[in-house]
């Protein structure tokens, strides 16, 4: 069941990235690749801070809405501020077009799908 869920995820990624363009497609990969490493880096911290104020519990539950919180926040910020950054369209060749926004849309998927499997466990 999971596999199939992961597979949507990746499915429902690359769709909705492949209508926004090759260069749109490659930022958003950008934005969760940096995302991703610094919601890995600062998670726990944060996961620390939450089970010492919110709840006296020890499991693991704080550090997966920890890490999955800021990859959300980190992806949300980096995605606002490329689409005030770079507003412009940038043209290019109708094949690479399609190719890098498909292809640009299946790996922002892969490692989103990738952290938030990574998140799971």
């Amino acid at each position: 069941m999971i596999d199939i869920l992961l597979l949507a995820i990746i499915a429902v990624i690359a769709w909705c990235l492949s209508g926004e363009g090759a260069y749109a497609a490659c930022m958003s990969l950008i934005n969760v690749i940096i995302s991703g490493l610094l919601a890995m880096n600062f998670f726990e911290p944060l996961a620390g801070f939450l089970a010492s104020n919110i709840s006296q519990s020890s499991d693991g539950r704080w550090d997966m809405i920890a890490l999955i919180g800021l990859f959300v926040v980190f992806v949300t910020l980096f995605r606002v501020a490329t689409d005030q950054l770079i507003s412009t369209y940038i043209q290019v060749h109708p094949l690479l077009h399609q190719i890098g926004s498909w292809g640009g849309g299946v790996l922002t998927g892969y490692v989103t799908m990738a952290f938030l499997l990574t998140a799971l466990n």
